[in-house]
């Protein structure tokens, strides 16, 4: 059975994954809006629009990129951690 502290680990890593992918659509939301309004200012359409969600999607994957690297980073202590104190 697992333990409690376990569990809860497992619980926020899969909270923060369900918080990127919320911040990824709310980032191409607000580069298609940002887009459409640039549209609408210099009647360009659709390349604002375009834009803004590409420039929206480079940043999000930019921030997943970014806190995946912080998540494995902090799964190899915890490992090395473990590791540790079964040889102690």
């Amino acid at each position: 059975m697992k333990s409690r502290e376990s569990r809860s680990s497992g619980t926020i890593k899969y909270l923060r994954f369900s918080g990127l992918f919320l911040q990824m659509g709310v980032f191409i939301a607000a580069g298609a809006m940002g887009g459409l309004w640039l549209d609408r200012h210099w009647t360009c359409s659709p390349w604002c629009t375009l834009s803004g969600i590409l420039l929206a999607l480079f940043v999000s994957f930019y921030m997943i990129i970014k806190e995946l690297k912080y998540i494995n980073h902090q799964n190899e202590q915890d490992v090395r951690e473990n590791n540790k104190a079964k040889k102690a």
